[in-house]
């Protein structure tokens, strides 16, 4: 369901509807004319909306379904007066004036004060269509660009919305339903794609050459233009008939749907009480897929602190810029608070009281260098969005911070430890709040040290504690690469200066090396392998992926490996002493051949009876036997 086509749904759920059509007028306006209240500030978002959270495939099929003509939900405007807001301190922002994934918290607070007009409007639903198109007529977006550092500025590019002239549009007028692809080619490009697009156009112009693979972007904003068919037609009369007269159908329909039609559609709500436009936000928004239960609630807590948005907006963008970068967001904020303040992190109305909300306005300093220090300190321990696990685990920590006079050398490793006990032990993976209240209760007694012993021995409902058993050691050789695995791996890799450089998890027999061509490849050079059936292959892809077959590796040196064989890799001393647990000889194989990969399984047993002697070590660990022998002799 579109984020509009809810109004309905939510406007008869509980709710008198006759009382709602006497401040309820519907109303149509052409895109342009959307576009035009939004720059002179005709229209606005109150403070109770939440962040810009679409992405480019959601701008993409939200104008190809514009230009066939697909409903694409009414919005919900609400009416204000400016002195009444002003006189009741509500709190608006302007539309994105620039979109960018890295620092995207950055609707500006509109101030009222300067704000000429003495009514204007404010979108309570439908703040993501409307922020889409605003920002393709207007403006740019800067999505992050996969497989790139998120830390880096050119990891998001500059790109504006295009529409390929070139489109075969003879299918829009099928009445196929089953046909859900995008008819219209739209794409968010960068400038220098555009411009190779226009070389390549022109050399098969000049050559003679067939255009049936060619592109003729054109900026959306165009569409706004009255006279831009035209001008194309003088500018660019040497394209074949055909071509032409489909890019001039591209351009008039595109023209048709932005300046034209009255195509977007939407109520008005006119009321001068917070409490009902709140009621009717929370009602129409409810039934959405992508907001949170904090972004519904957060109408609440602006309601009681005005500048509640702003003041968390501007946390956010600074812990999310930290190290490598994270993703924190508002609804971690405000359970942490919570917890932080002794009450139930259920994200529930009770649970944002009047009082419990300016105990959080009134400590917010405070709390801002809780959190500012927590990621800091995660950025130390070599965390970032990439590889940082349960948030709930962070609590106690968060909690600590806060209440603690300071952080010792030795708390700070007692915090990293918790962390890590906690997510490998899984402690957080279920929706209890058992664990989370015992745990704050221990420190809650006694907050002069960051007790990590005492919490291990903390007993949850459900039987589980933080100590580890042999078990659960053998458990830790199954996870797959993510999270999990690089806390396993930050426990054996001891000392590394996370903050200084980064580093990742790095599979020491390649990737690659798996797979079907290449261990073909290895039999035809003679490399005799165990078994070549599917049994070994798949039991090899699943171990390959295990931290047996992971190690942590600075960014520069995992550029350098790539993918080089181990054997080859490992020949340089340099690269082979930052290798924990890595087996010097294999039983029954020639010590030359030690990291071939036809010797991948007796290598696999090898360094996995290395990492766990290590981690038993590191978490003390009695074997199984130990505590039988001890039991017996009691």
């Amino acid at each position: 369901m579109q984020d509009g086509e809810r109004l309905a749904v939510g406007l008869t759920r509980n709710i008198c509807v006759e009382c709602y059509r006497e401040t309820v007028a519907t109303h149509s306006k052409t895109v342009k004319k959307i576009i035009q209240d939004i720059h002179d500030r005709r229209l606005l978002l109150p403070a109770i909306q939440r962040k810009y959270v679409w992405d480019a495939a959601q701008v993409v099929n939200l104008f190809d379904s514009m230009m066939r003509g697909y409903p694409i939900g009414t919005f919900l405007f609400w009416k204000v007066d400016r002195k009444n807001a002003m006189r009741r301190n509500y709190s608006f922002y302007d539309f994105l004036a620039q979109f960018n994934e890295r620092n995207h918290y950055q609707n500006e607070l509109s101030s009222l004060d300067t704000n000429s007009h003495e009514e204007f409007e404010a979108a309570l639903d439908g703040q993501q269509r409307l922020t889409s198109i605003y920002l393709a007529l207007s403006s740019t977006f800067a999505f992050y660009l996969k497989g790139r550092w998120r830390s880096l500025a050119t990891s998001y590019p500059e790109t504006e919305l295009y529409l390929d002239l070139c489109s075969d549009i003879a299918n829009t007028e099928q009445n196929d339903e089953e046909n859900t692809q995008n008819v219209y080619r739209f794409e968010l490009l960068r400038n220098e794609v555009v411009e190779d697009a226009i070389t390549t156009l022109t050399t098969h112009l000049n050559n003679g050459e067939s255009l049936e693979s060619d592109h003729i972007w054109l900026n959306v904003k165009k569409g706004l233009d009255d006279d831009t068919a035209a001008d194309f037609q003088v500018n660019n009369s040497q394209l074949p008939r055909e071509v032409m007269s489909r890019a001039i159908k591209n351009i008039n329909r595109l023209h048709q749907v932005l300046s034209v039609e009255d195509a977007l559609s939407f109520f008005e709500v006119e009321s001068d009480s917070i409490d009902e436009v709140l009621d009717i936000f929370v009602r129409t928004n409810s039934g959405g897929t992508v907001l949170s239960k904090a972004d519904l609630l957060f109408s609440t807590v602006i309601a009681q602190w005005p500048d509640a948005r702003e003041n968390i907006d501007k946390l956010l963008n600074v812990m999310n810029e930290v190290g490598d970068g994270f993703g924190f967001s508002s609804d971690f904020l405000l359970r942490a608070c919570l917890y932080i303040f002794d009450h139930s992190t259920r994200l529930r109305v009770e649970s944002f009281s009047q009082d419990h909300i300016l105990e959080i306005r009134d400590n917010w300093r405070n709390l801002k260098k809780t959190f500012k220090s927590l990621v800091g300190i995660l950025a130390d321990w070599g965390y970032s969005r990439e590889n940082l696990g349960s948030q709930n685990a962070l609590f106690p920590i968060v909690y600590y911070i806060y209440h603690a006079s300071a952080i010792s050398a030795q708390d700070n490793k007692n915090m990293r430890l918790f962390y890590i006990y906690a997510q490998l032990k899984q402690t957080f993976s279920h929706m209890d709040s058992n664990p989370l209240r015992l745990l704050r209760d221990e420190l809650k007694e006694d907050s002069s040290s960051f007790d990590l012993d005492k919490l291990q021995h903390i007993r949850f409902s459900n039987g589980s504690d933080l100590r580890f058993t042999e078990a659960d050691i053998d458990q830790l050789f199954t996870y797959p690469i993510g999270s999990r695995t690089f806390d396993i791996l930050s426990l054996l890799y001891q000392g590394l200066k996370y903050r200084d450089k980064q580093f990742h998890q790095d599979h020491l027999h390649p990737h690659s090396s798996f797979e079907d061509a290449q261990l073909n490849n290895l039999i035809k050079r003679g490399q005799k392998l165990p078994d070549t059936g599917t049994g070994t292959r798949t039991k090899w892809e699943q171990q390959r992926d295990t931290i047996v077959n992971l190690h942590l590796l600075e960014g520069r040196s995992n550029e350098s490996k790539n993918d080089r064989p181990l054997a080859s890799w490992v020949s340089d001393p340099i690269e082979r002493q930052w290798v924990e647990c890595l087996p010097n000889s294999l039983p029954g194989v020639p010590t030359a051949e030690t990291y071939w990969l036809t010797h991948f399984e007796q290598f696999f047993d090898e360094r996995r009876r290395l990492m766990k002697d290590r981690l038993m070590e590191i978490l003390q660990v009695k074997s199984d036997a130990e505590v039988m022998a001890s039991t017996t002799m009691y």
